[in-house]
């Protein structure tokens, strides 16, 4: 009730100001809900963009991962530079993807892992890089390396036994042979020991086999040459198995924490979505709660400020309609306020206290209205009938004239000046075409004979003058012709 009290108070314009100064206010509101769930929104959005970012990037280094464990096995199996190459680039690659990844991840946790799948793959490229040395050492193919020095240390002893034609003893370096293949292949440190025993029995029966000592000495050096070379090689091949079972292991303890950053990546970027999707709902709701709040109070300010002003005018509306209908024992309900409600209020009980002292004055007061009225009615015909003459007037008919059959003498009078001034005109502007007319057709005796003043006497006198003067030039003309007529005819008689 207070509230309404101080809006009946408030000016019309004050209350609309306040609806405005209300709506806008709510509007701020909403705009800065809506900047709010910008601001939360674009946060969130640029963490599941990154988290996505985060997840892409581990998965490349997990493709990464297995293609390099795939080269390297294809390399230990068929070893070539080309292999080398691809794994130097996939290192570069994964190297390039964990620098992208480090300025990417912000959770202490997921860097934990970060930097320790990095550092096992660091291992795990160390240990390949073992193994390239000892594959290179060891020899690409059968012509290089320790492999290449074995076949040649060999090949050297089997040239000096088959010329020496010593069948047990090309047997004994055949054995050594397949013992060598079964250590290439198989591996195992029974293969070592054949191939010594092989050796000493090679030793043996080259003793027995009757050569000289020269050649006995010279196949001996060069069997005991292929011995040190493939002991060096067996030393090799060994550490090149170790290696390469420290490579598996690597990567089986690798793979796991590959797998669990990328689990972890899967994760972050599910909770980025999942979190997104969770502020994009409340942001919804609070926007549609905050434009549901901000309709109703501003439907509810209208529809108070708008009764507030329209319940007073209605009742001041239908109280006019009373008093215009004649009904003076009405009730208007004071309103002392400085509001337009109030002024009007104030003015409409004014007029009904006027049309209350306008009611008691009684017949004569009708009469003097009525006179009024009916002086008013002899001003509109009089009014009528000025228009009419003074537009014939205007355009040439100076044929009509004012009805002067009023019974106001006042304004009878003045239909009769109406009246007169047309006359004037009339009769003046036909008498001075009387004597242009008379003037064209060479009658110079027509003059304009009637009583004028002001600027019609000057009409009069200056169209009287013109015919004056004309007059007088057709005198001269025809003096000065008569003259001309006789000179002429005395001229015509000298000459006779």
């Amino acid at each position: 009730m207070t509230f309404m009290k101080t809006l009946e108070k408030m000016t019309i314009g004050s209350r609309i100001r306040l609806l405005t100064i209300t709506g806008t206010l709510l509007f701020a509101l909403l705009g800065a809900g809506y900047f709010y769930g910008y601001v939360v929104t674009s946060d969130v959005k640029q963490d599941e963009a990154r988290f996505e970012q985060i997840n892409q990037t581990v998965q490349q280094i997990r493709a990464s991962v297995l293609r390099v464990r795939t080269i390297e096995r294809d390399f230990i199996n068929d070893p070539d530079e080309q292999k080398l190459l691809q794994v130097a680039a996939e290192k570069a690659g994964i190297e390039a993807e964990f620098e992208r990844l480090n300025g990417l991840v912000q959770a202490p946790e997921l860097a934990a892992l970060s930097d320790e799948v990095k550092a096992n793959i660091d291992t795990q490229f160390e240990h390949f890089s073992n193994i390239q040395a000892l594959v290179e050492q060891i020899g690409y193919s059968e012509e290089e390396g320790l492999r290449g020095s074995l076949r040649s240390a060999v090949q050297s002893a089997e040239e000096k036994v088959n010329a020496a034609n010593l069948d047990n003893l090309t047997v004994k370096i055949l054995m050594m042979r397949r013992h060598e293949k079964d250590f290439i292949i198989r591996g195992g440190e029974k293969y070592i020991g054949r191939l010594h025993d092989r050796v000493t029995e090679f030793n043996g029966l080259l003793s027995e086999s009757g050569l000289s000592a020269g050649d006995q000495s010279q196949i001996s050096g060069l069997i005991d040459g292929y011995k040190s070379r493939f002991d060096a090689f067996s030393e090799s091949k060994s550490a090149l198995n170790e290696q390469i079972a420290v490579l598996d292991a690597d990567f089986e303890s690798l793979l796991p924490k590959v797998e669990e950053l990328a689990a972890q990546a899967e994760q972050g970027a599910a909770a980025a979505v999942a979190k997104l999707n969770q502020v994009n709902q409340l942001v919804l709701i609070v926007s549609f709660s905050i434009i549901a709040v901000a309709t109703f109070l501003i439907l509810g300010a209208g529809l108070i400020i708008g009764r507030s002003i329209s319940v007073p005018l209605q009742r001041l509306a239908e109280n006019a309609d009373e008093l215009g209908e004649g009904k003076l024992d009405i009730e208007i309900q004071p309103d002392q306020s400085k509001s337009e409600i109030g002024v009007l209020t104030r003015a409409l009980e004014v007029f009904h206290q006027n049309a209350m002292r306008v009611a008691k004055l009684g017949e004569e007061e009708a009469i003097r209205q009525q006179e009024v009225l009916k002086r008013s009615k002899m001003m509109e015909d009089l009014q009528s009938s000025f228009r009419s003459v003074v537009g014939a007037a205007s355009a040439g008919d100076f044929s009509q004239r004012v009805d002067v059959d009023i019974p106001d003498p006042e304004l009878a009078k003045l239909g009769d000046n109406v009246n007169a001034l047309v006359d004037t005109v009339d009769r003046g502007l036909k008498e001075t075409g009387e004597v242009m007319a008379a003037l064209a057709n060479t009658n110079l005796t027509v003059r304009m004979e009637g009583d004028y003043q002001g600027a019609f006497l000057q009409l009069k006198n200056d169209t009287n003058r013109v015919g004056d003067r004309l007059t007088e030039v057709v005198k001269q003309l025809r003096t000065t012709s008569r003259a001309l007529k006789t000179a002429t005819s005395e001229i015509l008689s000298g000459a006779n």
